[in-house]
């Protein structure tokens, strides 16, 4: 972890030049449960403004969803979804299929896992 996170300083120097992150730090994914990782992400960044992410309760995602595990997908998701709401704003809505957002991506999550 401690290679990956020198990476991910390194990649992002030319931005920060070299300074401290003004910004969080946000640990997704299965890695992000492992001991220690916070800290030793505090330590190669140079920064206390580190944590791990959480899905928030998003209609009805509860339980197993809400877990780092599941953060990256469920913004992916939801980062497409509101892309194709902005791309449908211009189609008449006798047009569109309407269905709550959170139910599909509910149903979505059960048939894959």
């Amino acid at each position: 972890m401690e290679e990956i996170f020198t990476m991910i300083r390194d990649k992002i120097a030319p931005v920060t030049k070299n300074r401290q992150l003004s910004g969080n730090v946000v640990l997704t994914g299965g890695g992000s449960l492992m001991p220690g990782v916070v800290e030793l992400a505090s330590e190669v960044f140079n920064t206390q403004a580190v944590r791990t992410g959480i899905p928030g309760n998003l209609g009805g995602l509860t339980g197993e969803y809400r877990s780092p595990d599941y953060a990256t997908v469920i913004g992916l998701v939801l980062s497409q979804w509101e892309q194709q709401k902005s791309t449908n704003q211009g189609v008449a809505a006798s047009e569109r299929i309407e269905k709550p957002v959170f139910g599909r991506i509910k149903g979505w999550l059960k048939e894959f896992f």
